[in-house]
């Protein structure tokens, strides 16, 4: 989902939180994504 502003939107949740996922990201990792939730939310 994309805002009218362009912003990315979540299409299950539509929080403006999106990150990718291109391979080599470390994204892959659940270490991150914690630590990301943990920041951030």
């Amino acid at each position: 989902m994309v805002a009218d502003d362009g912003t990315t939107l979540c299409p299950r949740c539509g929080v403006d939180a999106v990150i990718g996922d291109l391979p080599g990201d470390p994204v892959q990792s659940a270490a991150f994504l914690r630590a990301m939730h943990q920041e951030w939310f």
